[in-house]
C-alpha cells in the first residue's frame, strides 16, 4: 500500500485536489451504488488506497467521501471494489466480512458479500459460507449469490458438506447451499 501511495503520487494530489462527491441521495443503497462507481473510477489507478481506507482511517480518504456514519465510509469503499474486481482486495474483503459490527452490519455483509461474488475466488468460500450460517435473510441470501460466483471443483465439496449440515439445522439455508452445489455442478459454471 505504501509503495503504491509513493508511486501513485499524481493520483493522491489529483483525488485530494478535486475529490468524487455525492450528488444527491435519494436512498442510502442508491448512494452505496452509484458513490462506490464513482469511487472506482476515481481510484483505479490506486485501488490499494482504498483497502488501505477500509482497514484504518485515511486522511485522504475521508475527504473523499461524505460525512455520513463513520462506519458508512467503509462501505463506500467496499462497495468499490464490486466495480473494481481487483483481488488484492480480497483479504480485506474477507476480513471485513469476518469481523465488521456495528449499526451498518448488514449493509456491509450484503456489499461486501457482493465484491467477494464479483472477484470470483474460490479463497472466499470458506468464509462466505461462515457467514451464510450466521448471518439473518438478506445477508445469508447476499452470502448464497457470492457463493454461486466463487465455487469450483475443488471447494464444492465443502459446500456439499455444509449443505447436508444446514439441511438438518437450518432447512432454508440448506436448501440455498444445495443450490449452489447443483448449479457448480452444470458444465458451464
Amino acid at each position: 500500500m505504501l509503495l503504491e501511495r509513493i508511486l501513485k503520487a499524481d493520483v493522491v494530489a489529483r483525488l485530494t485536489a478535486s475529490p468524487p462527491r455525492v450528488t444527491e441521495v435519494r436512498s442510502i443503497g442508491g448512494a452505496y451504488i452509484s458513490y462506490g462507481k464513482q469511487l472506482a473510477d476515481a481510484f483505479v489507478d490506486a485501488p490499494m488506497l482504498l483497502v488501505e481506507a477500509i482497514w484504518k482511517d485515511q486522511e485522504l480518504y475521508r475527504k473523499c467521501v461524505p460525512q455520513v456514519h463513520p462506519d458508512a465510509q467503509r462501505l463506500f469503499a467496499i462497495c468499490a471494489f464490486q466495480h473494481l474486481k481487483d483481488p488484492r482486495a480480497l483479504d480485506v474483503l474477507i476480513w471485513v466480512i469476518r469481523t465488521d459490527e456495528g449499526v451498518v452490519r448488514p449493509h456491509a455483509i450484503w456489499l461486501t458479500a457482493d465484491a467477494l461474488g464479483a472477484l470470483g475466488d474460490p479463497r472466499a468460500v470458506p468464509t462466505l459460507l461462515q457467514a451464510l450460517g450466521r448471518e439473518p435473510g438478506a445477508g445469508a441470501l447476499a452470502c448464497k449469490f457470492a457463493l454461486e460466483r466463487c465455487v469450483n471443483e475443488r471447494t464444492r465439496g465443502l459446500v456439499y458438506s455444509y449443505a447436508k449440515f444446514f439441511l438438518h439445522e437450518a432447512p432454508r439455508r440448506g436448501a440455498l447451499l444445495m443450490d449452489v452445489v447443483k448449479q457448480a455442478e452444470t458444465p458451464n459454471q
